[in-house]
């Protein structure tokens, strides 16, 4: 008797598990899944493709060298340079040094405003684009994937709550517990007012 009893329980989870949490989820989901998830393939063929363009570009700029008295910089009263700043700007010509200003933008803004001859580097324009990047994502966090995961554990929770119920007093209750426990965790973190039946 107790095999059977283990046959069927084994094959009633089985089908619990394959089956989801309903139809209109699971229909919901491919529905989804097939509409929203196929990569436009006229885009994605041709995204990002570098073509180099030939130019013809003669120097213009005659070079020069810093005065060791920074005297041919017209405007070196706007700034205040250490020593070794002074050293380094008269050997390569620029010299970098710490500023109060939190973005790079705000820099290049007042710069421009003083007039203030500006010498943009890649790495502020890949701070930008981090800036951004980072802003999207939380954005996207909280209207878009929060929302979806929230259901997916709510959806979890119930599902392993039904199994719970059927597989209670079995050899199957214990690791249906577990489960029950796994998903009960994650939807706390996410609602803390779910209450978990079972």
């Amino acid at each position: 008797m107790r095999p059977k009893v283990m046959l069927v329980s084994m094959i009633l989870l089985l089908l619990l598990l394959s089956s989801g949490c309903n139809s209109k989820t699971v229909g919901d989901m491919e529905n989804w899944a097939s509409k929203d998830m196929q990569p436009l393939s006229g885009l994605a063929n041709g995204f990002a493709a570098y073509e180099e363009v030939a130019t013809e570009v003669e120097a213009a700029l005659e070079s020069y060298q810093v005065a060791a008295d920074l005297s041919n910089i017209t405007n070196r009263d706007m700034f205040v340079l250490s020593e070794a700043a002074k050293e380094l700007l008269v050997k390569n010509g620029f010299v970098v040094v710490p500023s109060e200003e939190k973005e790079f933008f705000m820099l290049y803004e007042m710069n421009r405003y003083l007039s203030v001859p500006l010498f943009i580097t890649t790495d502020s324009m890949l701070h930008n684009y981090h800036l951004f990047f980072n802003h999207l994502l939380r954005v996207l966090e909280n209207d878009s994937f929060i929302p979806e995961l929230k259901k997916l554990s709510q959806s979890m929770l119930s599902l392993a709550e039904r199994q719970y119920s059927i597989l209670k007093g079995t050899s199957w209750e214990n690791a249906v517990k577990r489960n029950m426990g796994f998903f009960a965790v994650g939807s706390r973190l996410l609602e803390p007012e779910i209450v978990c039946r079972g």
